[in-house]
Parts: C-alpha cells; sequence; structure tokens
C-alpha cells in the first residue's frame, strides 16, 4: 500500500501539467508576500525625520496600492517618481509625496507642500538616480511580470484548458492581485478537472473580471490596501 501511494505521488510530479500548476502557485505565493510586505502605505508619522539621504524619492501623485494598478506592469515603481505636470510659481503650494525605504523593506510615504522647509531640504540630497523605494518595487513588479509571462505561455502552449477556453483565461488574469492567475493554477493545473461539456468562453471571462475587479477595489478599499 505504502509503494502504491509514493508511486502515484511520483506519477503526479511527472505530470508537467501539475507541476507548471506549482510553479504559479510559488511565483503568486512570492509576489503577494513581497508586495504586503513592500507597500507603499501611508507612514504614521507626519514629518521626514525618518528619511534618510538618498533612500527617497519625490512624487506629485499619491502613490497607489497594489490593487488599485496593473498586477504586472511597471507602475508600481515608476509612479512613485511622478514629476510636476506644470511649473509653479515663486508662492504657489501643492501636495508633494516623500516616498522612502530606510533598509527594511517597506515603501511609506508622506504629504508635504512643495513649498514646505522640509521639501527644500530633500531637494538638495536629490541626486535624479532611481532611489531605494523604486528599486524596492522594482522587486516586486520584476517578480509579477515573470509570473505573468509564465502563466501566458502555459495558457497558450500547453493543453487546452478543461474549465474555461484561452479567451477565457486571458480575461481572468486582468483580476488585481493576480488572483486569476492563481484560480488557474489551481482549478486547471493542480486540481484534475473532468473536461467540462461546456467550456466558459471569452465573454464569461470579462464580464467575471469586471465583476471580480469591483469587489476587489471595494473589499480592499475598506480594508485600506493590501
Amino acid at each position: 500500500m505504502a509503494r502504491l501511494d509514493v508511486r502515484s505521488r511520483l506519477e503526479w510530479w511527472k505530470s508537467r501539467r501539475h507541476v507548471s500548476g506549482v510553479i504559479i502557485l510559488t511565483l503568486f505565493a512570492a509576489f503577494i508576500a513581497m508586495a504586503a510586505w513592500a507597500g507603499p502605505r501611508q507612514s504614521r508619522y507626519d514629518n521626514t525625520d525618518f528619511v534618510e539621504p538618498h533612500h527617497f524619492s519625490l512624487t506629485s501623485e499619491q502613490p497607489k496600492s497594489l490593487h488599485e494598478l496593473s498586477w504586472w506592469s511597471e507602475d508600481l515603481a515608476e509612479q512613485l517618481y511622478t514629476p510636476l505636470a506644470t511649473e509653479l510659481g515663486p508662492g504657489d503650494a501643492v501636495p508633494m509625496y516623500v516616498v522612502s525605504d530606510n533598509g527594511d523593506g517597506q515603501v511609506q510615504w508622506t504629504q508635504k507642500l512643495s513649498n514646505s522647509p522640509e521639501i527644500a531640504e530633500l531637494r538638495k540630497h536629490d541626486s535624479g538616480a532611481e532611489s531605494r523605494p523604486v528599486t524596492t518595487m522594482r522587486w516586486v513588479t520584476n517578480t509579477a511580470r515573470l509570473l505573468s509571462i509564465f502563466t501566458f505561455i502555459i495558457i497558450v502552449v500547453a493543453d487546452p484548458p478543461r474549465r474555461g477556453n484561452r479567451w477565457y483565461w486571458f480575461w481572468m488574469m486582468g483580476i488585481p492581485l493576480g488572483l486569476g492567475v492563481a484560480w488557474f493554477a489551481w482549478t486547471e493545473k493542480i486540481r484534475d478537472p473532468e473536461q467540462q461539456k461546456y467550456r466558459k468562453h471569452g465573454t464569461d471571462g470579462f464580464f467575471t473580471l469586471i465583476g471580480l475587479y469591483i469587489a476587489v477595489q471595494v473589499g480592499f478599499g475598506l480594508l485600506g490596501g493590501l
């Protein structure tokens, strides 16, 4: 009996379908863990004393959480150094956001007016090079990009999915936080579903994406982000 159990486990791991599912879920878990730790999130402090020189960036737009952005794109990192859209006069003041990572891998931001002494002091240390918070978020986005590319290849090249066609899963990849990718790996690769008589089509995936997108935005908005 034990030999049969070991043999069945070996057969499970020999299946390329199962292994691809494990890889996708592993990448997804790494991506979510990194994003949950890194942020970005608003600092508990209203001053910039915690900001170390050369470990910050200035942006004119409030940094968004991961659930508000396309999870596979560079937006999570690139939003941290958005320049002002217009030139300001001597007496003008607009909100600016100081984004920092002091070495713990957690990206935080605090809001200041563009003509404040804190912003003026930070500008003296702004070298123009890519800052640590941007580099931190690139680790998150690079993991997400690897996850999305690998999943897309599996959807296109591997055997036809059983619960939905390729167009269905293409739309499901757009669900925030990569949740659709995880669902694809679990239902199509990890489990052993029977071939469905009616497979879901692209239209099903599109409307499912819209519904879940709204649900995720509302849910995580109430929770304050990831």
